[in-house]
């Protein structure tokens, strides 16, 4: 049969702690030529091993392609599950002189063939890619987007660092106005006590005068 969709890939689930099936809808030949992927809540990624799902195939692959894959567990919630085909790239069909030749096993080999062919794709276009003109290839551009990550870490360390010593230069800015504060006060009481004394004095000089 014709395979009219280049879809090799699941919807993105998201968990919610309680969905455990999910399906796919992809036309694949045994139960065990897929992939499943989850990620943690910080991105970390693993590949499933076969006995942490199940998988049932629709009956007919050709009109309702793809079936479901059913956790042993629920989903985590904020975990992200994907379904990947994986169709082996090999060739099991065999044509020979004398022998039938059955429409529906070349169709099949041809199915096989377009299905690696967009594996191939769909793995294709989640890699690193450089344009058509660009004298480098992917591992050195990848070399220098990771040195450009790295600068750029150190750099935001550093804004970090200075932050933190403004923060504190702030704390002694106001700590030390809070003293120079109390000292104008202390300054302004002890004028008032010497202009009190000195009025005494006067009043007293004024007495003896007399």
């Amino acid at each position: 049969m014709a395979i009219s969709s280049e879809l090799r890939r699941s919807a993105r689930y998201v968990g919610d702690g309680s969905q455990a099936a999910f399906p796919f809808g992809f036309k694949i030949f045994k139960s065990d030529e897929i992939k499943v992927f989850v990620a943690d809540t910080t991105e970390n990624e693993r590949e499933l091993t076969l006995s942490e799902f199940s998988v049932v195939l629709s009956p007919d692959q050709d009109n309702a392609p793809g079936g479901t894959v059913t956790l042993t567990r629920a989903l985590p919630v904020g975990h992200v599950l994907v379904i990947l085909s994986a169709v082996p790239a090999l060739q099991p069909a065999v044509f020979t002189n004398r022998g039938g030749f059955y429409p529906e096993t070349l169709n099949e080999s041809l199915d096989r063939i377009t299905i690696i062919a967009q594996q191939l794709k769909e793995m294709i276009e989640r890699t690193l890619v450089v344009p058509v003109t660009m004298n480098k290839d992917p591992a050195q551009l990848l070399k220098e987007v990771l040195e450009v990550g790295e600068t750029a870490s150190a750099y935001v360390q550093e804004v970090r660092r200075l932050h933190r010593e403004i923060v504190e230069m702030n704390a002694n800015v106001e700590q030390h106005a809070e003293t120079v504060a109390n000292l104008k006060d202390s300054i302004e009481a002890a004028e008032l006590n010497v202009t009190t004394l000195a009025r005494q004095v006067n009043e007293y000089a004024d007495e003896l005068t007399l």
